[in-house]
């Protein structure tokens, strides 16, 4: 199986076993990395916050899942943790959860001559996001996005 289509099919078992238990699939990553395979998850709740106890049930029921449907024949690292606070925006309902709050996005065309821009959500369909920006709203497709994250701000402390 060529690596995009293992990485489809992963994509697919692992989230559909996380949705059975209640939780999403935020990002997957599987390579070689060091002297062996990686399978590296990121997993959360759909309106956010996850524990440690619930990351380590999330590896313990895709590690049985991965073993009993034999998805990978060469020897891994399972891997199974929280994006945390800079997690990625990569989906209309990443983006509906964080409207009204300041992100930035990292563009892979660019639009009003910038590639990458920075604003808060004012809206979110599956197809695009409207960005109130410093020089006025800009409407940017999904499938134009690359990378785009929360901005978090310290409390100067």
């Amino acid at each position: 199986m060529r690596d995009e289509e293992l990485e489809k099919t992963l994509e697919c078992a692992i989230g559909e076993c996380l949705s059975a238990r209640g939780f999403e699939l935020v990002e997957l990553k599987y390579h070689c990395e060091g002297y062996g395979n990686v399978l590296r998850i990121l997993a959360d709740r759909p309106d956010g916050g996850i524990t440690i106890d619930e990351l380590a049930q999330i590896n313990s029921a895709v590690g049985a899942m991965l073993d009993e449907k034999c998805l990978l024949t060469d020897t891994y690292s399972l891997e199974v943790n929280s994006p945390g606070l800079d997690r990625p925006l990569k989906t209309a309902n990443d983006f509906t959860r964080n409207m009204g709050k300041r992100i930035k996005v990292f563009l892979s065309v660019s639009i009003n001559g910038k590639i990458e821009l920075d604003g808060i959500v004012r809206e979110a369909a599956d197809e695009a996001i409207i960005l109130e920006t410093d020089a006025g709203p800009v409407r940017i497709p999904i499938s134009s996005i690359n990378k785009a994250k929360l901005l978090i701000f310290g409390s100067g402390c």
